[in-house]
């Protein structure tokens, strides 16, 4: 319901730069328009002086003075979107000012403050003079028409998005034949840390990030990742949706999927996940090293998807998860899933990296930090209802896995 109009020069202008970078600054400003206008019209001018300046301005809610810098903060939310249930700004402000000061410009926002009264994003760059060499053709009056979707696909440099669709860019520059993972978690805290540690311990690769389901299909529509770190549990298009998505795409078909959940999976959910994933992960059982382990044995696919073994490993660690509170031997494990004991640690430990019995302590630890931070029960009945059998084994497994003392957590959780 909103007016769309464009300001363009009669005659075409010219800058040096990465034409799809750009390409994305500018649909992540008219998306963000598109996003926080209720009424009224989005428009997009591109005007000329000294430099080149594209300005996206919308009839939204405006953006009060004292926010009007800190909006390019990370995960930054003013109340007025917040209020409206508008939501946050996410990262593509703070990113698309970083890709635009990597090309010698600037990014910036205009608003009165006042309510209601829009706001204009702009970002200038240096232009090309006429009598440098034009080898470079950016911005003319055919930017209007980037925002068309081509029938055919590709990751070639000329891929284009839609507006509503916001794509998401990193913040470096890639070598050629960077690996590209896919971060899909509703949980910003739990994506911000995840896409964290990969970038530290994985530098060269390229890490974009999706907030829902749907938001993920959508840069799948214009990109093929090397993989995709699937959270299962999201409103509206939940990580199920997400993967049987992508595999009935012949694009996505063949893309690995790591799963990092908080559910407790059913042997139902397994079934659903057994032909398509690399792996799945319980958060909060495994540290960032074991995790990345996890990443590049995926990206590598050095596991065999679906295999029967895999199944059995899986069925497994869902059989621990439900019943780690009860005494469980590793021979009751192996029978469960009617494998040997001998064989189920060696498979467990090559699927998990860490051997059933393992896994099993870390799941009544999981569940112990739940207690100490939720509830007032003692140290000694918190180590029972757990699994335990008695506190000082309890005290010492809580402190290897956590680094401190129950009772140090409890302390720590309370302040």
């Amino acid at each position: 319901g909103l007016a769309w109009h464009t300001c363009m020069p009669t005659d075409g202008v010219q800058v040096w730069g990465d034409r799809t970078r750009l390409r994305q600054v500018v649909l992540n400003l008219i998306s963000n328009a598109v996003k926080f206008t209720e009424r009224g019209s989005v428009t997009l001018e591109l005007s000329l002086a000294d430099d080149v300046t594209v300005s996206v301005s919308d009839t939204g809610p405006g953006i009060p003075l004292q926010h009007q810098q800190q909006i390019f903060d990370e995960f930054h939310s003013s109340d007025r979107t917040m209020q409206r249930g508008s939501g946050g700004l996410g990262l593509g402000l703070t990113i698309g000012k970083h890709l635009i000061e990597r090309h010698g410009g600037t990014l910036g926002v205009r608003s009165s403050g006042a309510e209601d009264s829009g706001s204009t994003f702009y970002f200038t760059l240096p232009r090309i003079s006429s009598r440098e060499p034009q080898t470079e053709q950016l911005l003319t009056r055919a930017v209007d028409q980037s925002l068309i979707v081509p029938s055919d696909r590709d990751d070639s440099d000329d891929h284009r998005s839609t507006i509503l669709h916001e794509p998401s860019v990193d913040l470096q520059i890639q070598p050629p034949g960077a690996k590209t993972i896919l971060v899909v978690d509703d949980d910003p805290d739990t994506a911000a840390l995840n896409m964290r540690v990969i970038r530290q311990q994985l530098p060269t690769c390229r890490v974009l990030q999706a907030g829902s389901g749907t938001e993920a299909l959508a840069l799948l529509e214009h990109l093929r990742p090397n993989l995709v770190l699937l959270d299962l549990v999201m409103p509206g298009l939940d990580g199920f949706g997400v993967l049987a998505a992508m595999r009935a795409r012949a694009a996505t078909l063949d893309v690995p999927v790591l799963v990092l959940t908080g559910r407790m999976l059913t042997e139902d959910d397994l079934a659903r996940l057994h032909a398509g994933v690399a792996g799945i992960l319980n958060k909060g059982l495994f540290n960032a090293n074991e995790i990345l382990e996890h990443i590049d044995a995926a990206i590598a696919q050095r596991r065999k998807l679906g295999s029967p073994t895999q199944q059995l490993v899986r069925r497994a660690a869902a059989f621990i998860r439900a019943h780690s509170a009860e005494t469980l031997t590793r021979d009751q494990i192996a029978a469960y899933v009617g494998m040997s004991a001998d064989h189920l640690t060696t498979s467990f430990r090559q699927e998990m990296g860490v051997t059933p019995m393992a896994y099993l302590i870390r799941c009544r630890i999981d569940s112990a930090r739940a207690l100490l931070h939720e509830s007032m029960r003692s140290i000694t009945d918190v180590a029972l209802d757990v699994g335990f059998a008695d506190v000082a084994s309890f005290s010492r497994a809580f402190h290897r896995e956590v680094g401190v003392t129950p009772h140090a957590y409890r302390r720590s959780k309370r302040h």
